[in-house]
């Protein structure tokens, strides 16, 4: 599931209560007399109290700059077991404008960096007195005794051990087998690191950011706030850190036969074209177009991590799979080429279900050939409490010739 971002227009804004996005055209389809957020990134894509976290939002269509956003923030959550929650203690958000390296002329980018409290744990209503209590009553009884200790409790113990665990972080980078060594010469032998698994879940919490675009434009996005990072590849704690996904290239398939609807390398034998567009994203690359094929936008992403589920972690099990990826494409066609035409003659991106092959539907009028192409990638794995939610955008530029 990605992560919360609900984004709502001023008119809308008393009538709509639950998420959603208004768009007065395709989804996929940029246009440059509408704002649209493409995307928030959070770098890193999860922190624990006290870390800075850059956050980037990336708007197109409509001008957008910096004095124009307005920033709040809500440190506690409180949420139960039917998944409904709501904001508490809504406030400004403490924040400094930083450069941003990512940028293009057709996006409006805005950067900034905020320091997560040091006791959001302690005051957040997300984390109960009692651990068990968020606990499916199946699990209970395999609640290790040493996680029944009142929040506070666990929390000092957590914020104990990772003042030990960021001194030995350039051991654990140089030389793992010497880190175990030391661990166990203090008592944290295999039987209690392997509770971190289970206690770096239940002691997961949400922050949620506001975003207000010029009194018009409303952005909610949720921000996961946990320890994974500080315990990532400590011998035996079984915690896993979830980082961004790294966008490798982005291509078009050229496939012989018209009017295919799905397409994918691995299962199907029909002849194909792949051009893969140049970088860096203000390099256009010429994608020809005629009459007997099929189009198909395809994106590579790399950098999969490993998760745990909460089940596996209960059990003392390591992770045993990977993320999966989600993705969404947006464009935006020259308007001076555009305007005018019949919304059944512009281009298309199907979007179907996150997948990385999605059918691309050339313009039917051939005097439309410039445009900008972006991918949003998502990350997600089931199972994991409140997992954090990894996304990056890209960009490239592309021109239709046509034969």
């Amino acid at each position: 599931m990605r992560k919360r971002i609900l984004v709502i227009s001023c008119a809308m804004a008393l009538l709509i209560s639950t998420r959603c996005v208004q768009f007065g055209n395709s989804f996929e389809r940029i246009d440059n007399d509408r704002l649209r957020l493409l995307d928030m990134v959070y770098e890193p894509a999860e922190a624990a109290p006290g870390d800075t976290v850059k956050i980037t939002a990336v708007f197109a269509g409509q001008e957008v700059h910096a004095s124009d956003l307005q920033w709040k923030v809500s440190y506690n959550l409180p949420y139960n077991a039917l998944g409904a929650d709501t904001a508490l203690d809504i406030g400004p958000l403490e924040y400094t404008e930083v450069p941003e390296s990512w940028s293009s002329p057709n996006t409006f980018t805005v950067a900034v960096k905020t320091k997560i409290p040091n006791d959001i744990m302690y005051r957040s209503s997300m984390i109960p007195e009692n651990l068990v209590d968020l606990v499916p009553e199946n699990l209970k009884d395999e609640l290790p005794a040493e996680m029944r200790l009142p929040k506070s409790d666990l929390l000092q113990s957590l914020d104990s051990t990772r003042q030990v665990a960021e001194l030995l972080r350039p051991l654990v980078e140089s030389d793992p087998s010497g880190v175990d060594g030391f661990l166990d010469s203090i008592g944290m032998v295999d039987s209690v690191r392997s509770i971190y698994g289970v206690m770096a879940q239940l002691l997961t919490i949400r922050m949620r950011i506001y975003v207000d675009v010029k009194n018009s434009f409303f952005v909610e996005s949720d921000y996961t706030v946990r320890y994974n990072g500080v315990f990532h590849d400590f011998p035996g704690f079984n915690v896993y850190a979830n980082t961004n996904p790294v966008i490798a290239k982005m291509g078009v398939y050229k496939v012989k036969g018209a009017g295919l609807v799905t397409y994918d390398p691995e299962l199907h034998t029909q002849e194909c074209d792949t051009f893969w567009f140049a970088e860096p994203g203000d390099t256009t690359t010429e994608i020809p177009v005629e009459d007997g094929y099929s189009y198909f936008v395809v994106t590579e992403a790399d950098q999969a991590d490993s998760a745990v589920s909460f089940e596996r972690a209960l059990e003392g099990l390591p992770a045993n799979a990977v993320e999966r990826f989600g993705y969404e494409y947006f464009f935006e066609l020259d308007p001076g080429q555009s305007d005018g035409v019949p919304a059944d003659k512009l281009m298309g991106i199907t979007n179907l279900v996150g997948n990385k092959i999605q059918l691309l539907t050339p313009p039917a009028d051939t005097t439309i050939q410039d445009f900008v192409l972006w991918v949003q990638v998502h990350d997600s794995y089931p199972g994991v409490v409140f997992r954090p939610y990894g996304s990056y955008l890209h960009e490239v530029r592309g021109r239709f010739t046509y034969r």
